[in-house]
C-alpha cells in the first residue's frame, strides 16, 4: 500500500491510496462541519446540509436521477454526520471507476 497527499493553496488536502488488493474504489470527504459548530438556534443544520450534498446537480436535477447513475455504475453513495465532520461517500468498482468519475 502507498499512498500520496497533496496539500492545495486554499488549504484542501488531497490524499489518494493505491496497492490496496481490493476490488473497489472509495471516494470520501472529510467536512468540517459536525453537530458541534450548529449555532444554538439552528440545531441540525449540519445534518441537513449532509442531506443535500447528494440531493441534485446540474447534471441530475433529482436525488433519484444521481442515485440511479451511479447504481448503474455498480457504485452507491453514502453519508454520515458527527460530532466534527461529515463523511459523503461515492464507492464503486474499480473497474468502473472512470465512468463513475463523469458523473
Amino acid at each position: 500500500m502507498t499512498h500520496t497527499r497533496k496539500v492545495f493553496k486554499n488549504g484542501l488536502s488531497l490524499v489518494t491510496i493505491t496497492g490496496l488488493p481490493t476490488s473497489a474504489v472509495t471516494i470520501t470527504a472529510y467536512v468540517k462541519g459536525g453537530f458541534r459548530f450548529d449555532s444554538q438556534n439552528r440545531p441540525g443544520l449540519s445534518h441537513f446540509t449532509e442531506h443535500i450534498i447528494f440531493n441534485a446537480t446540474k447534471n441530475f436535477p433529482k436525488f433519484s436521477n444521481l442515485a440511479q447513475a451511479v447504481e448503474r455504475c455498480g457504485g452507491w453513495c453514502s453519508a454520515f454526520t458527527w460530532i466534527e465532520y461529515q463523511e459523503p461517500s461515492v464507492h464503486f468498482p474499480k473497474d468502473n471507476f472512470e465512468d463513475g468519475l463523469r458523473l
